[in-house]
């Protein structure tokens, strides 16, 4: 009556069927990593590693969007996404308070 899918709770009920759980992709995971390690670090440290690793994990992103599908994989597409307007933003900002520093001594 039981096999051992069903012992081990690989199994969920999804509209009274039983679906098997569907492993995330390790390039979605690795978007979902690169873009909240782009984020913290673009606020916290150097803006130019948080937009490398922005465009890296939106790359990564959407490759893994189109192969397999998941939270997961939108997840890391929009955290990567985030991570690139942060730091682009940072960037900016900067850019313009060296450009006014600049211009006050010149």
């Amino acid at each position: 009556m039981y096999d051992d899918n069903m012992m081990n709770n690989n199994f969920e009920p999804q509209n009274g069927n039983f679906q098997p759980h569907q492993q995330p992709s390790p390039i979605a995971i690795a978007s979902l990593v690169l873009g909240i390690v782009g984020i913290i670090v673009g606020l916290v440290a150097n803006a130019y590693v948080g937009l490398i690793c922005g465009i890296v994990g939106i790359v990564l992103g959407s490759k893994a969007r189109k192969e397999t599908p998941s939270p997961m994989a939108d997840g890391g597409f929009i955290c990567s996404i985030v991570s690139t307007c942060i730091s682009g933003a940072a960037i900016v900002c900067a850019l313009c308070a060296l450009g006014t520093l600049v211009s006050l001594f010149a």
